[in-house]
């Protein structure tokens, strides 16, 4: 029989400790039944946030290009570990790093994306002789031959971009969790799981704050069509299918999500002259500063006002880039202890009452609320980090995501 090909991919927690590596290998072996398995892995545990630690304690250096080969070696102790735990209990495999499987990105250390696969054939070569490929994620290499990057979640990018160039019929995300619900379970224990969402509420879920997936993986799943599916490793739950259609069944509002490490920057008083608001955006976005959220609003004597929302780790160079045109602004304000809660579904824009009774709850919270921004699938609103957790808690009962 010529069984089809699906790829598996687990996050570092999955493969936190041996227990874990162990239960992560016999699922392997248990899918060899019906399946051809290719493995794309993230980096153990917390192992890149621990070498990020290390690496402070010898130097204060942010040189991108050697941070990315002292980030890339998490996801090849992984794949080589995982590698051997399954020849351990009888599964022949093998680990590829991105040069060994071509993975061909831009050179931009840290954020690269990818551009090519150019050696495909090791892994379907690997396969014909009876290996399952065991592929390190979240890294590439240049046309140059330089070690890179893909960005934080980066694994989830390089399995959507394996499982196109092989034509898999399923990628199949796994991490601690049973899939997408309609709140984090950690918070919310009575949040539903998501039988099915669609790309766009899913890519809102995950820019604004839901780290389940990675936006960028959405994007290439959607562009090439690749059926994506979130699981558990920990369990054998069907977990959530992310398609074009959603679930034609459930209420206009998919989930509710946060982000407590946010900065909110505020510009007053901007000329509209000289093109100053565009020479600011275009400073952040030069910089490669990721804007979670902008809101531009020209006042009563003409001038603008702009209020921007970045994660708090981008505020200061935010900052500074802004500061260059001070000639151009009356006031710079900042608050680096911001938060947002993202409230996602299709057709919130045109949904009568939404955006008022969301608005309405927080008042009867005593929630103050910084900015709102609405859109045909998401209301973001911005509030203190410390009211983040509760208003999740009370808007999802509110909302009644709770129920069928």
């Amino acid at each position: 029989m010529n069984k089809p090909v699906v790829l598996y991919k687990f996050g570092g927690s999955s493969l936190a400790n041996p227990d874990r590596i162990l239960t992560v290998a016999k699922k392997i072996k248990k899918a060899l039944s019906e399946y051809k398995v290719i493995v794309v892995v993230s980096a153990i545990g917390d192992y890149t946030d621990e070498i990020i630690h290390k690496k402070r304690e010898f130097t204060s250096s942010l040189n991108k290009r050697e941070m990315d080969l002292i980030l890339s070696t998490g996801e090849m102790i992984s794949s080589a570990i995982l590698c051997m735990k399954l020849e351990e209990i009888g599964v022949p495999a093998k680990s590829f790093n991105a040069y060994q499987v071509g993975i061909i990105t831009d050179n931009n250390f840290g954020n690269a994306y990818i551009r090519d696969i150019e050696k495909k054939d090791n892994i379907l070569k690997a396969i014909s002789e009876g290996y399952i490929p065991v592929i390190a994620g979240f890294q590439g290499i240049t046309r140059e031959g330089e070690l890179t990057t893909i960005g934080r979640g980066g694994s989830d990018t390089t399995a959507v971009a394996i499982s196109h160039v092989i034509n898999a019929e399923e990628c199949v995300l796994f991490s601690d969790v049973d899939g997408v619900f309609t709140a984090d379970p950690r918070i919310v224990k009575n949040a539903r799981l998501l039988k099915r969402i669609c790309y766009d509420e899913m890519s809102e879920l995950a820019h604004a704050g839901a780290q389940v997936i990675n936006h960028r993986a959405l994007e290439l799943s959607r562009k090439y069509g690749v059926r994506l599916v979130v699981r558990s490793s920990f369990s054998d739950g069907m977990g959530t299918l992310i398609d074009e259609e959603g679930d034609v069944e459930k209420s206009c509002i998919s989930g509710i999500t946060y982000n407590k490490k946010s900065a909110k920057i505020s510009i007053l008083g901007i000329t509209q002259k000289d093109m100053a608001s565009l020479n600011i955006m275009g400073a952040i976005s030069d910089a490669k500063i990721p804007i979670e959220m902008i809101q531009q609003n020209i006042t009563y004597d003409g001038l603008e006002n702009m209020n921007i929302l970045v994660a708090r780790d981008d505020l200061i160079k935010a900052i500074s880039c802004i500061e260059k045109f001070s000639k151009s602004f009356e006031r710079l304000i900042y608050d680096a202890d911001v938060g947002s809660v993202s409230i996602v579904g299709k057709g919130l824009k045109d949904k009568n009452g939404i955006l008022f009774k969301i608005m309405s709850l927080l008042s009867n919270e005593n929630i103050p609320v910084y900015l709102v921004n609405t859109s045909e699938v998401k209301v973001l609103i911005v509030i203190n980090a410390t009211d983040v957790e509760k208003t999740v808690l009370f808007l999802h009962k509110g909302l009644e995501l709770d129920k069928l």
